[in-house]
Order: structure tokens, then sequence, then C-alpha cells
């Protein structure tokens, strides 16, 4: 039982490609001595994905990475994501520790850039001018510890700088100029996380729980466009504020061909308001439950204290390889951030307001990736009716406050 732990470590270590033991029997010490066969991974992998949708969302991925295996396992990865909606560039370096326990330290560097459209409907409509791009630059450090083989206890630290481009009103002209709102700050938060899903996208099968703190201190620095209620001179603040987060991501009957889940997720901020409306929703905590609803930025699903959850159906067929797939979510922010005149922000009353979301979903899992048509309605757009046809993974890298 002592050996178990220390094997399923190895197990899970990508640099190892295929582990072979062999025990033999020692009639001297009338012990079994094993003995463990290990094939390393290639010094140098190289991975290409991305996501291919009806939307304006597609993006490509390219990824590098140097595996280094000895006396003690590390890897540098490099990926990088182009796209008009999105694009990335992060560097990483784990080093996993000769300690009793598991653990790795993991230095990162990374730029993000999401790009929102007025108009996100489908690939052939005409897509209006971005209203909110939104950029982060930060780096830092990750330490983590594994807890048993699907959990992972991780603390960081990080400098990030975000800058962010938004218009106060829906009606703005390519004459209008955007406010920018810089934010440099650092943070420090704690994560436990236990995963045990079995797909990184449209799960059907497993659990995952997530429970996080976090601190974040920095400074604020608005330059006011056209579109500004205020003309006064550029604005200047501090804010420091703390969060948690939990979340639990449950499914049943794995084994059957009807199948349900639900999530559960609550939050609970001390943010304070920034300069503006949209500014604080910005910074304010989102509710994505789907792929698709990670690609809008739905102003009705960010507050900084809320309760969500919902409800998923799912039919598997074909050897699990088709679904057919159902959701239902209620999102119910406590004390929601509203827009007063002059494009300012003030704290609504709490419990009057709740927002829905409905996704259905066909799936096929290739073995390339899935491949699904979703239509969905988003409560609070003016149009929260969306359908897309796509192909691959809505995926992001890690976020300065994740």
């Amino acid at each position: 039982e002592s050996l178990k732990p220390k094997y399923f470590r190895l197990v899970a270590d990508k640099n190892i490609a295929s582990l072979y033991p062999k025990a033999s029997f020692d009639r001297g010490r009338r012990q079994f001595d094993l003995d463990l066969y290990v094939k390393p991974e290639k010094d140098l992998e190289v991975r290409f994905g991305g996501m291919f949708s009806s939307r304006p969302i597609n993006t490509g991925m390219v990824g590098l990475r140097y595996n280094l295996f000895g006396r003690s396992s590390a890897h540098v990865e490099a990926l990088s994501y182009f796209g008009k909606f999105y694009a990335a560039g992060q560097l990483k370096l784990r080093a996993y520790l000769s300690t009793k326990a598991p653990l790795y330290l993991e230095p990162v560097f990374t730029l993000h850039r999401w790009d929102y459209f007025r108009s996100f409907s489908t690939f052939f409509d005409e897509v209006k001018p971005s209203f909110v791009v939104i950029r982060e630059a930060w780096g830092g450090a990750n330490i983590g510890m594994g807890m048993g083989n699907k959990g992972v206890l991780r603390a960081d630290i990080k400098m990030a700088e975000s800058l962010d481009r938004y218009y106060q009103t829906p009606k703005f002209s390519g004459q209008d100029t955007a406010d920018a709102t810089t934010f440099r700050h650092w943070t420090s938060g704690l994560l436990l996380e236990r995963n045990s899903l079995n797909r990184k996208q449209h799960p059907n099968v497993g659990g995952a729980l997530k429970a996080s703190i976090r601190y974040v201190n920095g400074e604020e620095t608005t330059d006011l466009g056209s579109t500004s209620g205020n003309n006064g001179p550029d604005l200047h603040a501090h804010h420091e504020w703390g969060i948690a987060k939990v979340s639990l991501d449950q499914y049943f009957l794995p084994r059957g061909v009807f199948r349900f889940g639900f999530l559960a997720e609550g939050v609970f901020s001390s943010m304070p308001l920034f300069e503006n409306y949209t500014e604080s929703i910005i910074r304010s905590p989102a509710f994505q439950p789907t792929p698709e609803s990670s690609t809008y930025f739905m102003e009705h699903m960010r507050a900084p204290k809320y309760l969500a959850g919902g409800v998923r159906t799912i039919i598997a067929v074909a050897r699990n390889k088709f679904d057919l797939r159902l959701e239902g979510y209620v999102f119910q922010p406590y004390e929601p951030i509203l827009e007063g005149g002059d494009g300012e922000a003030f704290i609504g009353t709490s419990f009057t307001q709740r927002y829905y979301i409905a996704s259905g979903s066909m799936i096929y899992q290739s073995l390339l990736g899935p491949v699904w048509f979703n239509l969905s309605y988003f409560d609070g757009l003016e149009e929260p009716w969306a359908w897309s046809l796509n192909f691959g993974y809505i995926l992001f890298d890690q976020k300065a406050q994740e």
C-alpha cells in the first residue's frame, strides 16, 4: 500500500510515455523486488489545435513542449493562440521537485487579448466594430501539490497589467474614441481542485470541485473617450479586495444511456466599484457555464457576488461517441452593479434581478476533436437566441486572477 501512491505518481508524470513494472522474487530475502522499465516521452513535442466555428470566434493554436527527464522531471512549454476573437501567448517552466510530497514549481508569463463585437451572431452576418477589447499581461509563479490522483492544491503570486478599451454606449460610430482603463496590480491566491471529469469540454462522467480564495491590490487609471459622460481629467484610483469562489460540477449514471448532471457555483467578492459602469462590469467575476457563453460579453451575467446553478440531461449513444445535451441555468446576483447617469456605476437592490441560460447541443466526439451544433438562449442580450456549428475546443490560457 505504501508503494501504490508513488507508483501512480510516476504514471501521472507527463514526461513518461509508458511504464512497465516487473516483479521478481528474491529467495534469500524472501521478498519481491519491483523493477520499473520506463519509456520517456520524446524530448520535443509539437501540438496543433484550435476552434473552427460558424460564428466569428475561430482560433488557431500551436504548442511547443521540451521535456527534461532525469533524476527529476521538468518541461518547458510555449503556447500561442491566434484569432480575431482571442489571441494569446504563454511561456512556462514546470519543475517537479524531489520532495516527499508531490510538489511542482511553475514560473509563467502570459499575454491575452479578447475582442468582443457588438454583433456576434454568425459567420455570414456582418460583424460590427469591437465594443470591448480586453488585454492582459502577467508574470508570476504557481506552486502546487498533488492531492491524490485527481486533486491539486495550488498557490500563486502574480504581477499583472490589464488594458481595457470600451465604449460606454451601444450607439457608437467610427469617429468615436474609446475609453481606456489600465489596472496595474498584484494578486495572490489559493486553489483546491479535484477533477475526475472524462473530458475537458462537454463531459458526461465524473465531477469537479473547485474552491479558491484570492487577494487583489492595484491602481486604476482611466483615460476618457468621446462616449464617456464625464468630460473631466483622467481618473486615478486605488483598489484592493478579496474574493472567494466555490463550484461543483457533477454527473450521475456513468454507464447508462441517460445521464444527468448539475452545476452549482457561488462567488463572494469585496471588489469596489471602478470609475465607471463598464469597467466595473469587466472586472467582475463572470458566470460562464457553457463553452458558448464564454465567447460573449454578457453584462447581466457578471457580478461581484452571486449564486448560480443549473441542470443537464444527456443522452449518450454510439458507444459514448454521440451526445444529445440539454442544459438550463439560473444566475442570481446579490447587489448587482447597475448603470446610472453619465455612465457611473452603483449597487442595486439585493435579489431583485435574475437571468437564465438555456442550451441544446448535438455533439460528436471525433478522433480529432468534438464536432457540435449548438442552440443557446442568453437572457439579457439584445439578440438572445444564437446558433453555431463548431469543431474543436474553446479554451483560454490561465488568467491573472485565476
